[in-house]
């Protein structure tokens, strides 16, 4: 029988061999998402009406993406 390695556990371990050997790397990458999220900040509340169905589903799909990136 094959033996799976816990997950969480797996995580944890490749994530602290990213931290440790790119660090630099991921603090490039935390600061540009910090500079997406003020970008969200600052474009504030959307509210739905008939005609900006394109602009929702453009800040959607953007805001799908950054949450995936992060």
């Amino acid at each position: 029988m094959v033996e799976w390695p816990n997950l969480d556990e797996l995580e944890e371990r490749i994530k602290a061999k990213i931290i440790s050997t790119e660090k630099g790397v991921i603090g490039v990458i935390e600061a540009l998402l910090n500079q997406h999220l003020a970008g969200f900040r600052q474009i504030g509340p959307f509210t739905l009406t008939d005609e900006n169905h394109p602009q929702q589903v453009w800040l959607l799909l953007t805001n799908r993406a950054f949450n995936s990136l992060r």
